[in-house]
C-alpha cells in the first residue's frame, strides 16, 4: 500500500480566518508545549499538559488521522507524550511513541546538512551546474511541460546550480527568489550518486550514496539510531518492518466519524 502524508498545506479562501488552517493549529500546539515547559521551571508540581493534549486530540479526531504519536522533549528527556490510533489499516497494531513514521519531505534538512558536510570536505561543489548530472535536463523539461505548480517559471536552459536547488531558488531566474520545488530537489540523489560513484545506474534498490551520507553526517553524530535513511538499509531493517502504513481516509469514513 502506498504511503501518503496525512497533513498537507492548506490554501486559505479570501476572508477565511487563518486560525482554521492545519498549519495554524500546528503552531498553536508548538506554542502550548512551550508554555507548558516554561511553567515547569521554578514550579514544585509537574506542568499542566491538558491544553496541549486537548489540541492534539482535537487534531487527531477532526482530521481523521489513522494513527499518530507526539512528544515533547526537554533537556534530553521526554516530558510529555501522546499515542493514538493504529499502525495498520486493519487496526490491529496500536501506535506507540516508538512507532516509526514515514516523514517524506521533512528529510530535506537532512539532505541539506549532508551536502554542507560533503562540500566542506571537498567532495562536492555546490556551484556545479545541475545540468552536468545525467537526466537533469530531461527531468527539468518534463516538469516545465506540465501543469504541476512546481513548474512555474522553470527555465531549464538557465545556469541552475546545486546550491540553487538546495535553496529552492530554481524557478524563474536562478538564485533570485524562493519557490518550493521538491521534484527537482529529489534529483540531488542522482547528482550525489554520479559525483561519488561515477554513475547513476543501479542507484535505486540499494543504500545509495545520499543515504550513506545522511547516516554518516547526520544520524550517527546525533545518536539517532532507530531510523533509516533509505528503505534498503540492511542494518535497520526492523525500522521498515515496524513502520506505520500510510493510508487515506475515504469520504464515506469521514461521514461516519
Amino acid at each position: 500500500m502506498s504511503r501518503h502524508r496525512f497533513l498537507k498545506g492548506c490554501t486559505e479562501k479570501a476572508g477565511q480566518k487563518i486560525g482554521n488552517s492545519l498549519m495554524n493549529k500546528f503552531f498553536r500546539i508548538l506554542a502550548l508545549s512551550g508554555v507548558a515547559i516554561s511553567s515547569a521551571y521554578g514550579a514544585e508540581n509537574s506542568p499542566d499538559w491538558s491544553a496541549l493534549k486537548s489540541e492534539v486530540t482535537g487534531l487527531f479526531t477532526t482530521q481523521n488521522v489513522p494513527g499518530m504519536s507526539a512528544a515533547v522533549v526537554s533537556q534530553g528527556k521526554i516530558v510529555w507524550k501522546y499515542e493514538a490510533g493504529f499502525v495498520d489499516e486493519s487496526r490491529a497494531v496500536p501506535v506507540t511513541i516508538d512507532t516509526p513514521f514515514w516523514i517524506a519531505s521533512i528529510t530535506k534538512p537532512f539532505v541539506g546538512l549532508a551536502y554542507l558536510h560533503l562540500a566542506s570536505a571537498g567532495k562536492v561543489n555546490l556551484n556545479e551546474l545541475a545540468s552536468s548530472t545525467p537526466d537533469f535536463s530531461d527531468t527539468c523539461n518534463w516538469l516545465k511541460g506540465t501543469s504541476i505548480p512546481f513548474a512555474k517559471g522553470m527555465k531549464c536552459d538557465a545556469a541552475i546550480t546545486i546550491d540553487h536547488i538546495l535553496h529552492h531558488q530554481i524557478n524563474g531566474t536562478p538564485g533570485s527568489e524562493f519557490m518550493y520545488n521538491p521534484i527537482m530537489y529529489s534529483g540531488l540523489s542522482r547528482h550525489l550518486e554520479y559525483t561519488l560513484a561515477g554513475t547513476i545506474k543501479g542507484m535505486k534498490g540499494y543504500h545509495n550514496q545520499l543515504a550513506q551520507a545522511i547516516d554518516k553526517y547526520v544520524l550517527a553524530p546525533a545518536g539517532i539510531n532507530d531510523t533509516m535513511a533509505s528503505m534498503f538499509d540492511p542494518s535497520n531493517a526492523s525500522v521498515y518492518q515496524r513502520m506505520s502504513d500510510g493510508f487515506k481516509v475515504s469520504d464515506d469514513e469521514k461521514k461516519q466519524s
